[in-house]
Parts: structure tokens; C-alpha cells; sequence
């Protein structure tokens, strides 16, 4: 199996990097391989396109529209970096967090085949899904094990540079009087160069 996926990444390198304009379409930046054991993983987010697919497991997603980071609580508490929230999608502490109950979590549930697109900057994540059972030799006991997932991902470049403009300015909270000119001038010398 691993020989397989390993030819299949190869060949899909071959046509996405070697035909000129699919490379530039599709502006592919890396491809992640992970093997996913039960453990807690914390949200993260990325200024990268994805296609994550499952190729053995099962794997829960949550995720966060960049929308409602404040209702998220991102950059909130100094401890953490700028673009990191404090809550677990899967089971937000709404005593804590009270804004978090306004927060439309979209949940996804991936199989062995599926596969997700994750939008540039939205909020991701990911729990391994299932308990695996493993017998002993008599078969009188069993042991419960940690499942895994296998999952690939490929991230591209964001599609929209103007959407990259407005969520920068959002995240560096700069859409203020005082600097707006400044990304007046960016943005209209973004649309010249458009048209």
C-alpha cells in the first residue's frame, strides 16, 4: 500500500509541477504525510489552500470560519501566538469562552477514500475517530488500542491576493484612520496591475 501512494504522489508531482500552466493555477506550496495516532491536536489555521484526504482510518474535522476569530478567542491571551485560540473545537468550554456558543462549528467526519477542502485561513481541527480492539491469544480479554489515521494533504498558495489584503489588514487590526491610507494605495495598486 505504501508503495502505491508512494507512485501516485509521484506521478501527480510529475503532471502538476511539469505542466506550466497547472503549476500556475494551482500554485502548489507542500504535501503533508502524517500518520495520526488518538491524541489531542489543537487548532491550528493556515494561509494555505488544502486537500486532505484519509487514506486509512477515520478523522473529525471542525472547522472555523477566519469570520468569527474573535469569537474564538484568537490572540487574546499572551501566551499564545497571534493566530492560536485557547479552545477545543470538539468540546468548547462556553463558561470560559462565552462567545464560542456563537461560533457555527462545521463538523466533517472523513472515511479511508474521503477527502476535504479546507479553505485559506479558516480554523482547523482534527481528532482520530474509533477505538480499535485487539484480543488476546485465547480470545478471553480484550485491549483496546489507539486507532490511527493515515492522511495526506496538499496545500496551495490562497487564490484571491485581494482576500490575503483584507484578512492581513483584519489580523494586524490596521484598518484604522490613521493607516487606511496605506492600504488605499496598496489596494489600488493591486486593482491596476488586475486591470
Amino acid at each position: 500500500m505504501l508503495e502505491d501512494m508512494k507512485s501516485w504522489l509521484k506521478a501527480e508531482d510529475n503532471f502538476l509541477f511539469s505542466n506550466s500552466l497547472l503549476s500556475e493555477l494551482y500554485r502548489p506550496r507542500n504535501r503533508l504525510f502524517t500518520q495520526w495516532t488518538d491524541f489531542k491536536r489543537v487548532p491550528v489555521r493556515n494561509e494555505f489552500e488544502q486537500h486532505v484526504c484519509v487514506v486509512r482510518g477515520t478523522e473529525e474535522y471542525k472547522l472555523v470560519s477566519p469570520i468569527f476569530r474573535q469569537n474564538i478567542y484568537v490572540g487574546a491571551f499572551e501566551e499564545l501566538g497571534p493566530d492560536e485560540t485557547p479552545i477545543n473545537f470538539f468540546k468548547p468550554d462556553i463558561k470560559y469562552f462565552p462567545f464560542a456558543k456563537d461560533v457555527p462549528f462545521l463538523s466533517v467526519t472523513l472515511h479511508a477514500g474521503d477527502c476535504l477542502y479546507i479553505p485559506a485561513y479558516y480554523y482547523s481541527q482534527s481528532r482520530t475517530v474509533g477505538e480499535q480492539k485487539v484480543y488476546s491469544a485465547d480470545f478471553t480479554r480484550a485491549k483496546p488500542v489507539e486507532s490511527e489515521s493515515i492522511i495526506i494533504t496538499q496545500q496551495f498558495a490562497a487564490h484571491s491576493a485581494l482576500v490575503d489584503i483584507v484578512l492581513k489588514a483584519l489580523e494586524e487590526e490596521i484598518l484604522t484612520d490613521d493607516k487606511a491610507h496605506q492600504w488605499d494605495a496598496i489596494m489600488m495598486n493591486y486593482l491596476k496591475n488586475m486591470y
